[in-house]
C-alpha cells in the first residue's frame, strides 16, 4: 500500500510538471520570444507657457510619432498644431496604438518646418499678435526628429496616456535681425534630455494660491525642478542659451486679485519650485528681472521638498517676499 500510495505521488508530481512546462511555453510565441500582450497607449501633446507676450499663437507640423524607435502607425498625419493652444491642462490627441505590453522611455516627434498638413507652406510658424506670421527655421533641416524622455508602463488589455510637454520656452529660439525678429527651432543637440513626457497614470498634480504684488509690465513663472536639480548660477544665467533649462515643467501666475499657478502632469516624485519675475524692457520684449523670495504660508522649507503623488493634487499657499 506505501508503494502504491508513492507510485500515485510520483504519477501527480508528474502531471503537475508537464502542465507548467505546457502553461511556460504557452507563454511564448512561434519566434520562441515571451508573449507578454499588447496594451493600447494614447499620446497627448501639452504646453507650458512662452515668454514672450507678443506671440499670439505657435503651429507645428508633426509628420510622424515614433516610441523607442518604433513608427506609431496610429498617427494619422501629417498634423499642424497650435501648440500654444494647449495650456492650463489642455491637450491635444496625437495618436493611439496597440503596443507590447512593457515600459517605453522615448517618444519620437518629426516636424516639418516648410509644409503644414494641407500642403501650404510654412509647415511651421510662429503667429505675432499683429497677425504676421514667421517661420520657424530648423538648423537640423526640412524636417527634424525630437525626443522627449520619461517612462510609461503599458499593461497587457489595458490602456495608459503619455502627455508630452512641448515647452515652447525651452523650443523656440527669438533673433533680432534689425528691425524684425525671427524664430527658430532650439537644435536637438540643445534639447537632448530636456524634453520630457509624463505617464497620466503617475502624476499628479499642483495647485498653488499666490501672495504678492505682480506689477502691470511684470510676468511671473513658477519652474519645478526634480529635488536637488536646480542651481542658480546655471539656469538663471542671462547668458545662457536656454534659461531654466533644466525645469520638468513651468506655469504663469494668474488672476487679479487671488492670484494662482497649476501644473497639471507632474511625474511622481519629489520636487523643488523657483518662482522667477520677467519685465518688459524698452523694445517691449519680456526679459529675466530675478527670482523672486517666495516661502510656503505653513512651512518656510516646503518649496524645496514637495512630494508628489499619483492621482493627488497638492495646494501650495504661497507669500512672495520681494526679488
Amino acid at each position: 500500500m506505501w508503494k502504491r500510495k508513492n507510485s500515485v505521488m510520483s504519477m501527480w508530481a508528474t502531471g503537475l510538471l508537464s502542465l507548467s512546462v505546457l502553461a511556460f511555453t504557452g507563454c511564448n510565441n512561434d519566434d520562441g520570444e515571451e508573449d507578454l500582450g499588447e496594451g493600447t497607449m494614447e499620446i497627448q501633446m501639452t504646453d507650458a507657457p512662452a515668454d514672450n507676450d507678443n506671440i499670439d499663437a505657435v503651429f507645428v507640423t508633426v509628420t510622424s510619432v515614433k516610441v523607442d524607435g518604433q513608427v506609431v502607425d496610429g498617427f494619422e498625419g501629417p498634423k499642424t498644431i497650435n501648440v500654444m493652444a494647449l495650456q492650463n491642462g489642455k491637450t491635444e490627441m496625437l495618436a493611439t496604438d496597440k503596443f507590447t505590453a512593457k515600459s517605453y522611455e522615448n517618444i519620437t516627434l518629426e516636424i516639418d518646418s516648410e509644409m503644414d498638413e494641407d500642403g501650404n507652406s510654412p509647415g511651421s510658424y510662429v503667429e505675432m499678435a499683429d497677425g504676421t506670421k514667421n517661420k520657424l527655421m530648423s538648423s537640423d533641416g526640412e524636417k527634424a526628429e525630437y525626443t522627449f524622455k520619461g517612462r510609461s508602463r503599458v499593461m497587457a488589455d489595458a490602456k495608459s496616456t503619455v502627455v508630452l510637454d512641448f515647452d515652447l520656452r525651452k523650443f523656440i529660439r527669438e533673433s533680432d535681425t534689425g528691425s524684425a525678429s525671427s524664430f527658430s527651432f532650439v537644435s536637438k543637440s540643445d534639447l537632448e534630455g530636456y524634453l520630457m513626457f509624463a505617464d497620466e497614470d503617475n502624476s499628479g498634480r499642483v495647485k498653488g494660491n499666490y501672495s504678492g504684488q505682480i506689477d502691470t509690465d511684470e510676468k511671473v513663472i513658477v519652474y519645478a525642478y526634480k529635488k536637488g536639480s536646480f542651481n542658480e548660477s546655471q539656469e538663471a544665467d542671462e547668458d545662457a542659451d536656454i534659461q531654466f533649462k533644466k525645469a520638468v515643467s513651468s506655469t504663469e501666475v494668474n488672476g487679479g486679485l487671488t492670484k494662482s499657478f497649476s501644473f497639471y502632469f507632474l511625474e511622481e516624485g519629489d520636487y523643488e519650485f523657483h518662482f522667477a519675475s520677467y519685465k518688459e524692457n524698452n523694445a517691449g520684449e519680456m526679459e529675466l528681472y530675478g527670482l523672486i523670495d517666495a516661502e510656503s504660508e505653513t512651512n518656510a522649507d516646503l518649496l524645496d521638498n514637495v512630494e508628489v503623488q499619483a492621482g493627488v493634487e497638492i495646494t501650495l499657499n504661497i507669500i512672495a517676499d520681494g526679488i
